[in-house]
């Protein structure tokens, strides 16, 4: 008996690795995995939903899940709001805008952002306070093609390290 969803979403893995089920195979689907497991069906959702978020499942609504023919390796960054790191620290939370402007970028940038050397990007530089005590540098690239939106965005109301992209 399998009573969580992590240990679910074990035994889906272990089943994928070992080839029992493979690339573009469909899977049981949750019902008859909640019997086979003892658990209820929100628990294998929970652990499926979870693969499938990671890349290792496709699901798709009324034709079921099937293995990923390509599993794509997904990595989650967590970028802290500055203003609430300082916050919790105790101090108070000073920003100024230093610089926005819409430019091109140096050879280092577009290769990194994969865009062609004469590609308008927005730059916004900013400063984070401490106590009126410089705490961190904000140097932003936004490549306007991808997000045509932040030409237009005054960030010297915003740090776009909590604009809601």
């Amino acid at each position: 008996m399998i009573n969580n969803w992590q240990a679910v979403q074990n035994e889906v893995l272990r089943r994928i690795h070992a080839r029992l089920w493979k690339p573009g195979d469909f899977i049981p689907n949750e019902v008859d995995l909640a019997d086979e497991f003892g658990c209820a069906r929100a628990t294998v959702n929970r652990a499926l939903r979870s693969l499938a978020d990671a890349g290792v499942l496709d699901r798709r609504r009324k034709a079921g899940t099937r293995v990923a023919l390509h599993p794509v390796s997904k990595a989650t960054l967590e970028i802290p709001v500055i203003r609430l790191e300082i916050e919790e620290r105790g101090h108070a939370y000073g920003y100024a805008l230093l610089d926005q402007e819409t430019t091109t970028a140096p050879p280092c940038i577009n290769a990194m952002m994969d865009v062609l050397p004469d590609t308008p990007l927005c730059h916004v530089t900013a400063l984070h306070e401490a106590d009126d005590k410089p705490y961190a540098i904000e140097d932003l690239w936004v490549n306007l093609t991808a997000v045509s939106q932040a030409k237009s965005i005054d960030f010297g109301n915003i740090s776009p390290n909590e604009y809601p992209w």
